[in-house]
């Protein structure tokens, strides 16, 4: 996902494909309230305490990206799949103990997208663009989009900043599970 030259559709070379940049409230954040069902601050032990300057883009899902992202860091999706990396939680067939509905939301999901319903773009964060990237909304839409093959060449919104994996629990969590 490093940021290269841009090609003549405006996407860069050659991993996660960053295309343009995108505005935190009027994009990022109307995108997030869509997918929270009109709640109107979701999550916001999350994108309130993000840091002043986060750089977000609208990008696109490659393969080599796929073993670089991962879950938020909490605790109830590191005691169910015992790690937050996509790729493994995606793995998983869902089936079994549920204590925290995470297998059941997925389940809901596949059958949404598999009947040709549309989700909001999940939205990202990384320190750089290289990854890792760390799911801050859509969460159980990613692993239902991984489990199903739809995940790669999905549009979503990254914010880019350095202090992310140095100050955010939930990010260094999420990638050292």
């Amino acid at each position: 996902m490093t940021p290269g030259p841009q090609s003549s559709e405006g996407w860069s070379e050659p991993n996660m494909h960053i295309g343009c940049a995108v505005e935190w409230e009027h994009d990022v954040l109307a995108s997030w309230r869509r997918s929270a069902g009109g709640k109107p601050l979701p999550r916001p032990e999350v994108w309130q305490p993000l840091p002043a300057g986060v750089c977000w883009f609208l990008c696109r899902v490659e393969p080599e990206d796929c073993d670089k992202l991962y879950v938020i860091g909490s605790r109830d999706w590191k005691l169910l799949f015992g790690t937050c990396r996509l790729q493994t939680i995606a793995a998983d067939p869902c089936q079994g103990t549920d204590d925290y509905r995470h297998k059941s939301r997925i389940v809901r999901m596949k059958k949404a997208l598999a009947t040709g319903d549309r989700f909001e773009p999940l939205i990202f964060t990384a320190f750089s663009g290289e990854g890792p990237f760390v799911i801050i909304d859509g969460n159980h839409r990613a692993i239902a989009l991984l489990q199903l093959g739809l995940l790669i060449g999905q549009t979503v919104f990254i914010g880019f900043h350095p202090r992310m994996g140095q100050e955010y629990l939930w990010f260094r969590r999420a990638v050292h599970s």
